[in-house]
């Protein structure tokens, strides 16, 4: 399966949803630039899909840290949904998930980023 998204709002946050192999740089280019032009446009409150992700390797791993880095720099906050075991495992193996939120599904994501707009 090839590498696709889909952005929706939910509950005044962008959701942003994976779904395939983010594995070439031209497909996480577009995710970058949909992150920036969303953060051009005031949004602070993302959350990551990843429940479809099949397979991610270096070059999916620079676009998680891009999109932590450019919202956090935004005075934003990121929360990355439904990761697949095998992808959770490799972030905890590469200390990702200590810079990371992690939620089970989109609804647990959006509680966590209500508490930290608190």
């Amino acid at each position: 399966m090839s590498f696709t998204t889909e952005k929706h709002d939910h509950e005044n946050c962008v959701v942003i949803t994976l779904k395939g192999r983010i594995l070439e740089a031209e497909s996480i280019e577009a995710v970058i630039a949909m992150v920036q032009n969303d953060l051009d446009a005031g949004s602070r409150c993302f959350i990551m899909d990843m429940a479809g992700v099949e397979l991610l390797n270096s070059t999916g791993i620079g676009m998680l840290v891009r999109t932590v880095k450019a919202v956090n720099q935004s005075g934003g906050k990121v929360v990355f949904s439904g990761v697949p075991p095998k992808i959770q495992e490799l972030l905890q193996i590469i200390k990702l998930n200590a810079v990371m939120d992690i939620a089970s599904n989109v609804q647990e994501a959006t509680q966590i980023l209500a508490k930290s707009a608190q």
